[in-house]
């Protein structure tokens, strides 16, 4: 496994793709800030100098399992807040479905999960402590925590934790705690699937990953798409 670091880049996802076309070892591209950072459908994420944790991780030739492909990502979350809840033992983090970490329920983290024909790239941003955010951001996203804490050492935990759960994400005993971190089931939410929105209740995450929702109709089963917003109040 090779490991990258930087000050200042364009994006570690960019990195880590070019990598691919000519490497055949894992590696890992680690950012101090990013000026072109993006996650899910290319919208930035916003990685200012030293307040947050950049990087991607590339891996050659990966083979997914294409009966469980909706298990990576939740695994790979469920095992980045484990080891956040090391570092910040007293702080209660959330996962939307399927690539966001919550913490007082603001965005704190994202994952981009890269299925590429010449390997996997998976791309993590998480504000540690990003004190100031863009006004168009300010009411959505957050950060952890204005304490210290040991930024190699988490960074570094993160990362191996990435790398390992490609290896074990195709176990499905892991979903009853993916729920229990889930802050969107039992939640009525705005959904979005490619050019539809609707409003749905979610009633599941199943045992696949895939999200079950209800509405007025009938119980749908989306194997991708996007939660837009998530209504803090319940309606009965």
């Amino acid at each position: 496994m090779k490991f990258f670091q930087y000050d200042e880049v364009t994006s570690t996802q960019d990195l880590a793709k070019e990598y691919l076309k000519d490497n055949l070892e894992a590696a890992a591209f680690i950012a101090s800030s990013q000026t072109s950072g993006y996650g899910k459908q290319g919208r930035p994420f916003y990685s200012p100098k030293d307040t947050g944790i950049y990087y991607s991780v590339a891996i050659p030739n990966f083979k997914i399992n294409k009966a469980k492909i909706g298990l990576l990502t939740p695994y790979i979350a469920i095992k980045l807040v484990e080891v956040l809840k090391k570092y910040f033992p007293k702080k209660t983090f959330f996962l939307k479905w399927v690539n966001d970490i919550y913490f007082n329920n603001k965005k704190i983290g994202g994952i981009l999960t890269e299925n590429l024909n010449n390997g996997l790239i998976i791309g993590v941003g998480i504000n540690v402590n990003t004190a100031n955010f863009p006004v168009s951001l300010r009411e959505l996203v957050g950060s952890i925590s204005k304490e210290d804490y040991n930024k190699k050492c988490l960074r570094q935990d993160l990362v191996q934790a990435t790398i390992k759960a490609t290896s074990e994400y195709d176990q499905r005993d892991f979903m009853p705690l993916y729920r229990k971190l889930s802050n969107v089931v039992g939640r009525k939410v705005v959904f979005k699937n490619g050019k539809n929105t609707i409003q749905a209740l979610v009633q599941d995450i199943d045992d696949n990953g895939n999200l079950v929702v209800k509405t007025q109709s009938k119980v749908k089963v989306f194997t991708s798409g996007e939660i837009t917003k998530i209504k803090i109040k319940q309606e009965k």
